[in-house]
């Protein structure tokens, strides 16, 4: 692999005679890792060792068929790389509690929102936005499969955000880069680098810090991360919100081989040729007033522009992607052995669709749907047809689904053919009406047995395609 030049030098700043190790380590090959559902983790995986900095992660020695393997469909684990796992050490070392409420502002495809989902688990708020509308539906698969109730999913540029009143106790920033960190395994990255390249990544790192800081409460946690080693994208980009008192960095202590910030900014890098990992930066800092930074924050900052929290309301005119207006109604009582009775949830409808929410966080869910294009929101619980009632694949996959539903357990190759959606024997075993698609603990779907045929319920838009 070539490495640009100028990537080069501006290494050499960083590293000084270890460069030539990071260049050694471009040569080799990135190894795969994944991180298991803790309350789902069954798996045929050969795991080898943990990732240091997470307690749920586990490097590959080879890279499997992700496609052909059931576990992957049911959401048992999520393949990602090692090095953004350290999201899991740092919500551990800052003690962020589970009743927190939490945004991921670049969340697709998933990566950090499920690892945020599991951290906070049934007792804290998730609220996941993308930008693209592409990227939007591979985070809303992701997290259906790992099937925790208080997520919701936006869409829309990253300014809407800014109508929302209320603000968040954590705001994890993971910005978009010039993908100095990712040049070993997308080698795309290193045909577009470029100095002028980064500098237009650093405008919209720039653009998204300012969002995130607006969104942080007093006291609040912003995790501020790239996948790119340069200063201009990381340090330069946090500087000026730490000059002017709106952000302060905090340090990690951690016993992992990182390179520390030579800056007052507690900046920590990943190197390939440090831990087994792909390049990586991360920045804790801790919010510290409500005031907040003008648009215009590093070039010519205006005070009069600043506004406290008290101040901002979402108003009439900025609901142009309000959603269909919900209605509370009581759980039909055919559906109340669907769902965990502790999983304390309230019961609405919209767009004909049954949904459950976490009682504590109505008031917030009604904020975002009013302000914000949602397109996943708590547990769907599905639909009727007349009077026939169809579960959902989210019910499937949630936490929160009840032990008591009848399965048909299948084999490999059974389960397979179910995920690709073609038709199924007649099982004799099966239980009249609705029973799930089971392999081993893995819950994959919806069957529904009639008198003369087992249907297959599995979502046509998520089927396996591959031979």
């Amino acid at each position: 692999m070539n490495l640009p030049d100028g990537f080069i030098k501006s290494m050499h700043t960083l590293l000084g005679d270890e460069t030539t190790d990071l260049i050694r380590a471009h040569q080799g090959k990135a190894r795969t890792s994944v991180r298991l559902h803790p309350l789902k983790s069954q798996n045929e995986l050969r795991l080898s060792a943990a990732v240091p900095w997470c307690s749920q992660g586990f490097y590959l020695d080879e890279r499997p068929s992700f496609t052909l393997d059931p576990h992957f469909h049911a959401g048992h684990y999520y393949v990602q790389e090692a090095s953004s796992m350290f999201l899991d050490f740092v919500l551990k070392a800052l003690a962020i509690p589970n009743d927190a409420s939490a945004i991921d502002l670049c969340a697709a495809p998933g990566g950090k929102s499920t690892l945020l989902a599991s951290h906070l688990a049934k007792d804290g708020l998730l609220h996941c936005h993308e930008t693209d509308p592409l990227r939007v539906k591979a985070l809303q698969h992701n997290l259906i499969k790992w099937g925790y109730p208080s997520v919701c999913v936006t869409r829309g540029d990253l300014t809407n955000l800014q109508r929302l009143p209320h603000r968040y106790d954590l705001v994890v920033a993971d910005a978009p880069c010039s993908g100095e960190g990712m040049f070993r395994k997308e080698p795309h990255a290193v045909s577009q680098w470029s100095p002028k390249y980064i500098d237009r990544c650093s405008a919209i790192q720039s653009k998204v810090l300012h969002i995130a800081t607006q969104l942080c409460k007093s006291g609040g946690y912003v995790f501020y991360s790239t996948c790119t080693y340069n200063e201009k994208e990381n340090e330069a980009v946090i500087q000026p919100y730490v000059d002017r008192g709106f952000l302060e960095t905090i340090p990690i202590d951690n016993p992992f081989d990182l390179v520390q910030s030579a800056s007052s900014i507690n900046t920590y890098r990943f190197f390939p040729h440090r831990i087994e990992g792909e390049g990586f930066a991360f920045t804790a800092l801790r919010r510290t007033s409500n005031e907040m930074p003008s648009s215009k924050l590093g070039r010519n900052d205006n005070p009069k522009d600043h506004r406290n929290d008290k101040e901002r309301s979402p108003g009439p005119g900025n609901r142009s992607e309000s959603n269909t207006i919900r209605k509370n109604i009581a759980l039909p009582l055919e559906l109340e052995h669907w769902v965990k009775p502790l999983c304390k949830l309230s019961t609405t409808v919209r767009n004909d669709e049954i949904q459950a929410l976490p009682q504590s966080f109505i008031t917030e869910v009604t904020y975002i749907e009013n302000c914000m294009r949602t397109i996943h929101m708590g547990v769907p619980l599905g639909h009727y047809k007349g009077k026939d009632f169809f579960p959902s694949q989210a019910l499937c996959q949630s936490i929160c689904l009840s032990d008591n539903i009848p399965s048909v357990s299948m084999e490999r190759d059974r389960a397979l053919r179910y995920l690709r959606c073609l038709p199924l024997e007649n099982d004799q075993m099966a239980a009249r009406g609705w029973n799930l698609a089971q392999y081993g603990n893995a819950r994959l779907g919806w069957l529904k047995q009639t008198e003369t045929r087992l249907k297959n319920y599995f979502p046509i838009q998520y089927r396996i395609t591959s031979l």
